[in-house]
């Protein structure tokens, strides 16, 4: 069901057609698919936003020499292979204290820091470029779990650090991979980044579950994603936001009871597919008995909703 369709039921359902009430559902259609249903007040976790996504860590890249220059930030590498792919990553020289940023790549042997070097000048300096920063999926919208599929320990979530604030040890990259921070979105491709701990010197494989940001269907002709016999949750959602705007508040609260009893049904059809009796969404099997490490049903939770 697409917008002009949404809006033409809404109007049949109020029995209201002007102008203001097209502004009213094109202005709060998004807010009803992405509060209303997609991160509704049950918290829970529809099948149909669920998704998943693979990333490999790259390997610590050593190739070549380079000169760089005190207080400049320019450096000129020999037998290098600098790539685009770099921006966003750090360098480190002769394995001194400090690692900068790279900022831009021009060619394979040319590339910019963010901030002047600030070490001794040299024209033979070994180096080591390390890749911190990963795009996830462009319809990430949020995290389930990770997984690293070669060692039975889960990837949790680091909340209490910063995705900028690096830690000293992160660098010295033994054993597996055994957290992650998320940050912000990837300027270059508006992607939302991820960063694994310890910071990795050699290539892993990680494996992810994720839910799916829904795109906007505030346009001429934007389609919904939601499963098609859920579109009645968008008419009933409206049309309460509708009688509301118009002071019409008893014609309101009977379209918030029809769009919460629905949304319970479908909650219900969608719990009783994807919950077993003890983890949400265990379908991989990778993990047996009381080590699974999946969230479980939120403690106000009930499947008679």
């Amino acid at each position: 069901m697409d917008r002009e369709t949404i809006i033409t039921y809404v109007e049949e359902n109020c029995r209201i057609k002007t102008a203001r009430v097209t502004t009213l559902c094109q202005y709060f259609i998004d807010e009803v698919q992405d509060n209303h249903i997609a991160r509704n007040i049950y918290e829970h976790q529809f099948s149909f936003l669920k998704a998943y996504g693979y990333l490999s860590t790259t390997p610590v890249n050593t190739t070549g020499t380079a000169a760089i220059t005190q207080d400049s930030a320019a450096v000129v590498g020999t037998g290098t292979a600098f790539t685009s792919a770099m921006i966003g990553s750090l360098i480190k020289f002769n394995g001194e204290d400090d690692y900068y940023e790279i900022s831009a790549v021009t060619d394979t042997t040319h590339l910019t820091l963010k901030t002047a070097y600030i070490g001794t000048t040299d024209t033979d300096a070994t180096i080591a470029i390390y890749k911190v920063n990963y795009d996830l999926a462009s319809d990430f919208g949020n995290m389930r779990w990770i997984k690293q599929l070669d060692s039975p320990a889960r990837v949790i979530p680091l909340a209490e650090i910063p995705f900028t604030e690096l830690l000293p040890d992160e660098f010295d990259a033994t054993g597996n991979i055994n957290g992650y921070v998320l940050g912000g979105k990837n300027s270059s491709t508006g992607y939302y980044m991820i960063r694994f701990t310890p910071i990795q010197s050699t290539r892993k494989m990680l494996y992810y579950c994720y839910d799916k940001k829904l795109p906007s269907i505030n346009t001429v002709g934007g389609e919904s994603q939601i499963p098609s016999d859920w579109h009645m949750l968008f008419v009933h959602k409206l049309s309460e936001m509708i009688f509301d705007n118009h002071g019409l508040h008893a014609k309101a609260r009977i379209e918030e009871a029809k769009f919460n009893n629905m949304l319970k049904t479908f909650i219900n059809e969608d719990l009783s597919v994807n919950r077993d009796e003890k983890n949400v969404m265990a379908d991989e099997g990778l993990y047996k008995g009381n080590t699974t490490p999946y969230a479980h049903l939120p403690s106000n939770y009930s499947p008679d909703l």
